[in-house]
């Protein structure tokens, strides 16, 4: 999907992925393409609305990435 959207950060070095999550959690961008690994420990309130493109491996994955979304209201 990342690819199909030119959504470069995916697969970027990690401190270019660190740097464009920082530019998103600071308001730079309404779209971030991301793996479950994103999901799991990172806390950004403004997120509305969270799209999996397949089937979360575990209920606990699908928890974890899906509340996510939630936390803003």
């Amino acid at each position: 999907m990342a690819g199909l959207l030119g959504y470069k950060g995916f697969f970027a070095e990690q401190a270019d992925r660190t740097r464009i999550l920082e530019q998103f959690r600071g308001g730079m961008g309404k779209v971030l393409v991301a793996t479950n690994a994103l999901g799991i420990g990172i806390d950004i309130p403004d997120i509305r609305c969270m799209i999996h493109l397949r089937w979360p491996r575990t209920i606990l994955d699908y928890s974890q990435e899906s509340r996510r979304a939630g936390r803003d209201g």
